[in-house]
C-alpha cells in the first residue's frame, strides 16, 4: 500500500494546479503543524491547496472549513508575506518530489513544499529563507532562517534522457533491471516493474543484458509515461477485497488485472486515497530500514551541528583578535574587580564594565558585546590568548568530529542502500527460475494447433506496437467484437492459417478482452487482412489510443465459448507456460488445466501454478487472462 506520493504523482498534481495561475492567496491554515491548507480565489473560482507533509498534495474546488483558534507562527508568516498576492507559477523541481509556488511580489515570494521523507515547507524571499517549518542541516544544505535556499541534489529526469544516455546507464549498471530503472533512471518501483512487464522480462534480469531493441522499447515506454501524464486516467487501485492499495495518474499494464475506481481528476483521487489512509494501513517498513533511516538522520543532524559549531568557534577566535585591544582591557578590568574576593557579590560590578552584558560567577564567564550581532563569552581565569586558543581548539575538535561523523554517514548510507535494494524486489526462490525469454513474451501469445505464432496486445501501448511493428503483409489481424480487447496478429496467417487457427485466434481475442472479467459465457470476434487495418481516420472519425479502424468485410466467428487452457509447452527447445485456446494447448502440452471465468482468485491460481511448474509467479500472472477463474475437468 502506497503511503507517499511519487514523482509521477507530483507531476500530475502540478499539471492540474496550472488552473490556479492568477488566483490570489487568501488565507493559510496549519491546524496540526504538519498539514497546510491555503485558499486561492479570483475569477477562476475558489480553490484550496492541501499539503499533507509525508503523504501528498492536491487541489480541491471551493474552500474547506478549517478551525483556526491559534494559528502557529509559520501560518502567520505565510499570511503576512503571501496573503493577497497572486500565484504566478507552480512548478516541480526537476523530476523530484519538490513543488515550488511562486507569488507575485518584488522580490519574489516562494513557498517550497518538499514532499520526500517527513516533508518540509520553506518560505523564501528571492533565494533567502524567511522561515522553514522545520530547521534542518546537512553537509550540502542548511535549511535555516536567513540562509540561502538550496534544492536537494536532483535525482535525474527520465524524460530528459536520450538513447545514448539511457544505454550508458543500463549497460554500465551492475543492478537488476528493475532496481536500475528505479534508482538510476529515477522511475519509482511500480513504473520500473511496468517496464519489465512490457518487455516480457523478469525483474531480476540484469540491466546490462538488454539488447539495443530492448533499450529502444524502454525509451518508448518512458515516452508513453509522459503521454500518460498529458492524457491522464486518474484512478485508485483496489485489491481482491476491494481495499485501496494505490493511486495512479494513468493506467499501467502491470495493474491490468486489478480493479480500479476512476476519477475525473488526479487531485480528487489523491484526496480520497490519502485521507482514507489510516496509520494502521500504511505498509510497515523493514525494522532494520527504519533503524538505519533514523540513524542516518541523527548522523546528518549531528554533522550539521558540528559544522555550525566549528564555524562559530573559528569566527569567535578571529573576532577576538580583531578586537584584541578592547577585549584585553575588559579582561584586565574584570580581573582587577574580582581580585576583591567573592565573585557572586562582585557580579554587578563586573556587569557595569562597558560592553559586558552578563557575568556567570559559577563558571567564571563574561559575555561581551563586540558588535551589533556578535557576542563573545570569555573565561575570566585566562588571558586573551588562552581564550583565543580555546576557541580555535574547540573549532578544530568540532571539525575532527564532523569528519568522523561523515565517514559514519557513508557507512550508514551503504547499509541503507543494501537494505533498500534487498527490500525493493523480493528475491526469486532458488527453486523457481525464469524460463527462456523470446520476443513474443512482450505480448500475449500462443502457438496455434497448426504451429503458427499468434500475438496480442496487453494494453493500449502494446496494441499499437503489435500492429505497427508485427502486422506484415503475409499476416492476418483478429479482434473481439467488444471494447477493451487486444489487437491480435496471426503471423504468416495469410498463406498458412487453417479454419482451426482462425477460430483459435478469435477465441484468444475474446478471452483476453473485458469479457472474461465481466464473466460472460461467450462472445464474438472477427479476422481481416492487414490492408483492412488503418490508424488514419476519415473526416468525422476518431481513433482512440491503441485502437484501429477496420475497413471492408469482416470475417466473423460467433458464439465463441470463453474458455482457455494453460500448460507447459516446448518452444524452440525451451519450456514455456502457455495460456491459449483449449485445442492449441492440447496439441502441445502433455498436461494442462482448462479454465473459464469463475470465482477462484486469479492470484491464488497463479501461485498454485508457480509452485507446480517451479517458475516465478510473475510469469504465470503474465499469461493469465484478467479476472478470476474456474478450473474445469477435461
Amino acid at each position: 500500500m502506497k503511503s507517499q506520493m511519487s514523482s509521477f504523482d507530483i507531476a500530475a498534481v502540478v499539471r492540474e494546479m496550472q488552473s490556479c495561475i492568477g488566483l490570489k492567496a487568501e488565507k493559510f491554515f496549519l491546524p496540526e503543524h504538519r498539514d497546510l491548507f491555503f485558499r486561492l480565489t479570483g475569477p477562476g473560482g475558489k480553490k484550496t491547496v492541501v499539503i499533507k507533509l509525508g503523504r501528498g498534495i492536491w487541489l480541491e474546488e471551493g474552500f474547506r472549513t478549517i478551525g483556526d483558534s491559534a494559528p502557529p507562527t509559520f501560518a502567520m508568516l505565510l499570511r503576512k508575506y503571501v496573503s493577497g498576492k497572486a500565484l504566478v507559477k507552480v512548478s516541480q523541481h526537476g523530476f523530484d518530489r519538490v513543488i515550488v509556488f511562486t507569488f507575485n511580489s518584488e522580490p519574489e515570494i516562494k513557498l517550497v513544499a518538499e514532499m520526500f521523507g517527513s516533508g518540509n515547507l520553506i518560505l523564501l524571499e528571492g533565494e533567502r529563507i524567511i522561515q522553514p517549518l522545520t530547521s534542518k542541516s546537512w553537509k550540502a544544505r542548511d535549511i535555516k532562517a536567513g540562509r540561502n535556499y538550496l534544492f536537494p541534489p536532483e535525482s535525474g529526469d527520465p524524460f530528459s534522457l536520450d538513447r545514448e544516455s539511457l544505454t550508458a546507464i543500463l549497460r554500465n549498471s551492475e543492478k537488476d533491471l528493475v532496481r536500475c530503472l528505479a534508482t538510476e533512471v529515477n522511475l519509482s518501483g511500480v513504473y520500473s516493474e511496468d517496464i519489465c512487464t512490457s518487455l516480457g522480462v523478469g525483474k531480476n534480469t540484469k540491466a546490462s543484458e538488454l539488447t539495443d531493441e530492448d533499450i529502444m522499447e524502454v525509451m518508448e515506454i518512458i515516452g508513453s509515461f509522459g503521454s500518460g501524464l498529458e492524457n491522464p486516467e486518474p484512478h485508485i487501485l483496489l485489491d481482491d477485497e476491494g481495499k485501496q492499495t494505490d493511486v495512479q495518474p494513468f493506467k499501467l499494464g502491470v495493474h491490468e488485472a486489478l480493479d480500479k475506481k476512476d476519477f475525473d481528476t488526479f487531485s480528487s483521487a489523491a484526496r480520497e486515497y490519502f485521507e482514507s489512509l489510516r496509520e494502521a494501513e500504511v505498509v510497515r517498513k523493514n525494522p532494520r530500514l527504519v533503524q538505519l533511516e533514523n540513524q542516518l538522520e541523527s548522523q546528518m543532524e549531528a554533522v550539521g551541528n558540528l559544522d555550525i559549531q566549528a564555524e562559530e568557534r573559528q569566527k569567535a577566535g578571529d573576532a577576538l583578535y580583531a578586537s584584541y585591544g578592547v577585549l584585553d582591557a575588559i579582561l584586565k578590568k574584570t580581573s582587577k574587580i574580582l581580585a576583591g574576593g567573592n565573585w557572586q557579590a562582585l557580579k554587578k560590578d563586573v556587569e557595569s564594565i562597558p560592553q559586558v552584558n552578563a557575568f556567570d560567577p559559577a563558571n567564571g564567564v563574561i559575555s561581551v558585546t563586540i558588535s551589533e550581532d556578535s557576542i563573545l563569552k570569555l573565561d575570566v581565569r585566562k588571558d586573551l590568548n588562552e581564550n583565543a586558543a580555546d576557541f580555535y581548539d574547540s573549532a578544530k575538535k568540532a571539525r575532527h568530529k564532523a569528519e568522523g561523523a561523515r565517514e559514519a554517514i557513508l557507512d550508514t548510507e551503504k547499509l541503507l542502500k543494501d537494505v533498500l535494494e534487498a527490500d525493493e524486489i523480493a528475491a526469486i526462490p532458488a527453486d523457481k527460475m525464469p524460463t527462456k525469454r523470446f520476443w513474443f513474451d512482450r505480448f500475449r501469445w500462443f502457438l496455434s494447433s497448426d504451429g503458427l505464432m499468434v500475438v496480442g496486445g496487453r494494453d493500449t501501448r502494446s496494441n499499437d506496437q503489435v500492429v505497427k511493428k508485427h502486422l506484415k503483409d503475409e499476416d492476418l489481424y483478429a479482434h473481439a467484437d467488444v471494447n477493451g480487447a487486444p489487437s491480435v496478429v496471426i503471423k504468416e496467417g495469410g498463406a498458412r492459417a487453417t479454419e482451426a487457427t482462425l477460430e483459435e485466434a478469435c477465441t484468444f481475442a475474446v478471452a483476453f478482452s473485458r469479457a472474461w472479467k465481466s464473466k460472460l459465457a461467450s462472445g464474438s470476434a472477427y479476422w481481416v487482412k492487414p490492408d483492412q487495418v488503418s490508424k488514419t481516420p476519415q473526416p468525422g472519425e476518431f481513433v482512440p489510443k491503441g485502437a484501429f479502424i477496420i475497413r471492408g468485410k469482416r470475417n466473423y466467428s460467433k458464439k465463441i465459448d470463453i474458455r482457455l487452457a494453460i500448460g507447459m509447452v516446448n518452444i524452440n527447445g525451451a519450456d514455456k507456460v502457455m495460456c491459449g485456446p483449449v485445442n492449441a494447448v492440447k496439441a502441445l502440452a502433455k498436461e494442462y488445466f482448462i479454465i473459464e471465468p469463475g470465482e477462484e482468485k486469479r492470484t491464488l491460481f497463479a501461485k498454485k501454478l508457480s509452485d507446480l511448474y517451479k517458475i516465478p509467479i510473475e510469469e504465470i500472472d503474465r499469461v493469465l487472462p484478467t479476472g478470476d477463474v474456474r478450473v474445469l475437468k477435461d
